[in-house]
Order: structure tokens, then sequence, then C-alpha cells
């Protein structure tokens, strides 16, 4: 089945035990473990798995304008269908705090389509306290 357009549900909107989402708008503390669990589904909600030679890019960069990436995730195996994304106290620790822009990219291989999942958003680091 051709997919010309996909939502995604990404984690419920709220926080979690490391960050928070607010719509596709991500907050979190410099140095923090986190993880989003990405589903895809079609324009009618029904749930559309990843399959194996999927291949799902979580890229952040300090804005959409620049080539450098800050941090990307390259996601190839899947668990139920789903994309688990893994953010790691390495892959913070040492940025600076404030503002990035992040998206999720799917290059299917079914198709071999390239579709951007969740557009372009906020991604925030703030300050910790504790450097333990």
């Amino acid at each position: 089945m051709p997919l010309q357009h996909m939502s995604v549900n990404t984690i419920d909107e709220g926080e979690t035990e490391a960050m928070i989402i607010h719509y596709y708008n991500i907050s979190m503390t410099r140095g923090d473990t986190a993880s989003l669990i990405v589903k895809m589904r079609d324009l009618e909600g029904n749930p559309v798995p990843f399959q194996p030679g999927d291949l799902v890019y979580f890229t952040i960069k300090k804005s959409a304008d620049v080539v450098e990436k800050v941090l990307q995730k390259q996601i190839t195996e899947f668990v139920d269908g789903n994309a688990e994304i893994y953010i790691l106290h390495e892959d913070t620790k040492d940025l600076a705090t404030g503002d990035y822009v992040y998206d999720i990219q799917v290059n299917r291989i079914e198709n071999q389509s390239v579709t951007t999942i969740i557009p372009p958003s906020r991604f925030s680091l703030s300050k910790e306290v504790t450097y333990e």
C-alpha cells in the first residue's frame, strides 16, 4: 500500500523520566538519558510498522539552515514495528544549553520512499545542577 502522507505518534504528550514532550517539541536536561518510541501511522490512524531494511534518522542541528549535525542516531532494528531512539549521557553532556532543531526521517525499503515523519521541531537542553 503506497503511503502518500503519514502521521506519527511518538510518546504521549507529557513528562517521562528524562524529558518533556509538547506536541513535537522536546525539552530535557543536558547529560540525562532518555528514550523515544516512534510509532508510524497512516492518515486513518492505522499502525504502519517499520520493517527490516527501513532506516530511521533522528537528527539534531543548531538550526535547520546549517549542514553540521550536532547529533544523529540511525535506527535499523525495530521492536514490535516501532523505532526506539536512545539519547545517552554522552550524547548531550558536552553540548551548550539552549534551543536546537530536530526531525525524524524514515527511508522505507519497501517502496524506496524518503519521508520526514516528524517535521523540524524544537529540541531544548537545560542546565543541570548535579554533575555526578
